[in-house]
């Protein structure tokens, strides 16, 4: 295709362009509270959660096999997995 075959498009596209633009902005008066919060969470940024203190991502598989059974003096539960073979014919 030309420049001239894509240039009977342009305005057609700007219209277009321009419509979808005024739909997005209609949004922001639809809750304008969310609006805000989402704003404000954007500018206050990330930061660590103090409820996940203990967590450490560095470490999960320590923390996935750690039993806190021992810690309230009940006996350790251990279960194990048995997988039987099945024939299917």
């Amino acid at each position: 295709m030309t420049a001239r075959e894509y240039e009977k498009n342009a305005e057609a596209l700007d219209v277009s362009f321009e419509m979808a633009q005024n739909d997005e902005n209609n949004f922001d008066n639809l809750a304008p509270g969310t609006e805000q919060i989402n704003q404000d969470d954007v500018e206050a940024g990330n930061r660590d959660s103090e409820c996940f203190i203990y967590f450490n991502p560095d470490r999960p598989e320590t923390q996935r096999q750690s039993d806190i059974a021992q810690d309230f003096g009940l006996s350790v539960a251990s279960v194990a997995i048995v997988l039987a073979k099945k024939n299917f014919a």
